[in-house]
C-alpha cells in the first residue's frame, strides 16, 4: 500500500533471472481480500529480474460466517437456503453470496461487509414454510480476528407446513430478475444462459475476455457470466462492466472460502481446478439451476443454446470424452456424430500424442473399464439435479478421502469426475463440442464448435500464440478487444473525481 498515511508493507527480493513469482494475501480465516489497484502489474506474473517497484493495494470486501442448520427434528437442513439480510434494509441486487444454500451436513457459509444482519430462512416454494427458532436476535459480523464466526441454527416448522419436506425444485424467489442476463435478440431467444469460467492473471484474462466474444459472437440469448471474483486482477475487475456492456453479456462475481474441515490445495493452479468442480452446488444462488462451464481459453464456434437445451437423460452433468476414448471396438456415438466418416474411435486421436494418453494406460485404464474419460475444459451442469442428489457433497467426500495421499487427482477437476462417474454419471456431450489440438486429429477439426487451447507437451509454444495459429479469429476478436478496452479506460479516467 503506498499511500503516505497508512501502512506500508514491502518485500525485497534478490534477482533470480528467468523465475517468475506470484503475490499471494495471507489472511485470518474470516476475511475475503481482494487487490484493487496494482499499478498495471500481473500479481499472478512477476518477475524476479525487472526494475522498479510494484505496489498493490488491497481491500478487506467482506467477512465469512459459517454456520450449521438443522430442521425442527434435528435433522441436518439439507437443501434449505438461508439469507443475511441487513438491519434496516434488503440485501442489494445482483450481490451473490449473501444467501446460501445447506449442504448435506447441514454446513452452509454467508459472506458480507461488517455490519449487523438478521438471519432468515428463503421461502422455497411448496408446502414448506419454515421459521427461525434459533439464534435469536441480529447477527453481529464485527470479528476481524482470528477464525470466522459458527452459527448454530435451527429452524422450526410454521403452523401448516410438512415436517421433513425438501425444497421444491424449479422455486423462484423476488431476486430471481437480479440474476437475468443481458444482449442477444429477445425475438429469437429470451431464456437466460449462465456461463460460469476461471481465470487467474492478465494472459489468461485476455483469453477470458475473447471467450467471451466468441459466445456473444455466436448466439443471440441472453448472457450472465459468472466469475470467481478473488482470482480476478484489479485491473480486470475495472474495466469488466464497461466491457461487458460493450459485448453484450451481465455478469456476476462469485466465491466461496474454502471450507475449514476440507484438506486445502497450495499450489494456485490446483486452487482453480478445485473451484471449477468441488463447489457447484454453494457457488450460485439457489434459483439459478443450469449453468455451462467453459475454459477461458477456448473459442467457441457454435451456439452454446444448443448445449444449454440437450437432455443430459438424468446425468447430473454432461462432458465431452476426449477424442477417441473408450473401446476401439465401440466408437462413441459422440464420435460418430462428428460426421467425419470413420467407424474407428482411432481416428479421431492425434497420433503424435498416443503415448501421452495417461488415460488409456495402468490404473485408468483398469478403473475405466471401457468407460469414457471426458475433458473438463466445458460441461454443462443440471443444477437443480445436482443439488438434489448432494452431489457436491458426494465430490467433496471423494476428494478428501483420495487426497490422503498427495500424488493423486494430477488433474483435478477432471481426474475426480471421472473416477466417480459409476456413482454420479456423466453424459457425453458430441464430440464436436470440444476440439483440442493435443488429443484430437486434425480430421475432426472442421466440425468443432469450441476449440480449446490445451497445451500440447511435444510443443514449446505459448497460449496467446498458439491461439493465433489454431483459431484464425482469435486475432481479430484481440484487435475488437483491445479498441473497447481503450474506450472504457477513456470513460473511466474522464469520470474518475
Amino acid at each position: 500500500h503506498w499511500q503516505a498515511d497508512r501502512t506500508l508493507v514491502r518485500f525485497v527480493l534478490p534477482v533470480r533471472h528467468g523465475m517468475l513469482f506470484g503475490a499471494q494475501l495471507i489472511t485470518p480465516e474470516g476475511w475475503l481480500c481482494s487487490a484493487v489497484d496494482s499499478g498495471g502489474a500481473d500479481l499472478e506474473s512477476l518477475r524476479a529480474d525487472m526494475k522498479g517497484t510494484v505496489r498493490a493495494r488491497y481491500i478487506l470486501e467482506a467477512l465469512f460466517v459459517e454456520g450449521f442448520a438443522q430442521q425442527a427434528d434435528g435433522r441436518p437442513a439439507a437443501g434449505r437456503h438461508m439469507a443475511l439480510l441487513p438491519v434496516g434494509g434488503t440485501s442489494p441486487e445482483g450481490v451473490a453470496g449473501r444467501d446460501a444454500v445447506v449442504v448435506k451436513s447441514g454446513y452452509f457459509q454467508l459472506r458480507a461487509p461488517p455490519g449487523l444482519y438478521e438471519l432468515a430462512p428463503q421461502a422455497s416454494g411448496g408446502d414448506i414454510d419454515e421459521v427461525l427458532v434459533s439464534p435469536k436476535g441480529l447477527v453481529e459480523i464485527t470479528n476481524l480476528v482470528g477464525r470466522s464466526s459458527v452459527l448454530r441454527v435451527r429452524l422450526g416448522i410454521a403452523k401448516g407446513s410438512k415436517l421433513g419436506s425438501t425444497p421444491s425444485e424449479g422455486s423462484t424467489t423476488d431476486s430471481d430478475s437480479s440474476y437475468e442476463g443481458f444482449g442477444g435478440n429477445p425475438r429469437t431467444c429470451t431464456e437466460t444462459v449462465h456461463i460460469f469460467s476461471v481465470a487467474s492473471g492478465h494472459r489468461y484474462e485476455r483469453l477470458l475476455r475473447i471467450m467471451m466474444l466468441s459466445v456473444r459472437e455466436h448466439t443471440q440469448c441472453p448472457l450472465r457470466f459468472w466469475l470467481v471474483e478473488n482470482f480476478l486482477s484489479p485491473n480486470f475487475r475495472r474495466i469488466l462492466p464497461g466491457l461487458a456492456k460493450r459485448v453484450g453479456f451481465a455478469v456476476s462475481t462469485i466465491t466461496y472460502k474454502w471450507p475449514s474441515w476440507l484438506r486445502v490445495q497450495v499450489e494456485k493452479q490446483r486452487v482453480i481446478w478445485a473451484y471449477k468442480i468441488l463447489f457447484l452446488d454453494v457457488l450460485f444462488p439457489l434459483h439459478v439451476t443450469k449453468v455451462l462451464f467453459i475454459d477461458a481459453d477456448q473459442i467457441v464456434r457454435a451456439d452454446v443454446r444448443e448445449l444449454w437445451q440437450m437432455n443430459l437423460h438424468g446425468a447430473v452433468y454432461g462432458m465431452v470424452p476426449f477424442c477417441g476414448s473408450g473401446p476401439e471396438s465401440q466408437p462413441s456415438a459422440t464420435d460418430r456424430l462428428f460426421g467425419w466418416g470413420s467407424d474407428k474411435a482411432s481416428d479421431a486421436k492425434n497420433q503424435e500424442t498416443m503415448g501421452l494418453r495417461f488415460w488409456e494406460q495402468g490404473f485408468w485404464k483398469k478403473h475405466l473399464a471401457g468407460m469414457h474419460y471426458h475433458i473438463s475444459a466445458l460441461f454443462v451442469v443440471n443444477l437443480e439435479l445436482f443439488r438434489a442428489q448432494a452431489a457436491g457433497d458426494h465430490l467433496r467426500e471423494v476428494y478428501q478421502a483420495l487426497t490422503e495421499d498427495p500424488t493423486s487427482l494430477a488433474n483435478l477437476d477432471q481426474d475426480l469426475p471421472n473416477y466417480v462417474q459409476r456413482e454420479l454419471n456423466i453424459f457425453p456431450l458430441p464430440a464436436e463440442w470440444l476440439w483440442c489440438e493435443t488429443w484430437c486429429s486434425d480430421a475432426t477439426k472442421a466440425r468443432a464448435k469450441t476449440i480449446d487451447m490445451c497445451q500440447n507437451p511435444l510443443r514449446k509454444e505459448g497460449k496467446l500464440q498458439q491461439a493465433r495459429r489454431i483459431a484464425p479469429e482469435w486475432a481479430q476478436y484481440d484487435s475488437r478487444i483491445a479498441a473497447w478496452i481503450i474506450e472504457v479506460e477513456a470513460e473511466l479516467t474522464a469520470s474518475a473525481p
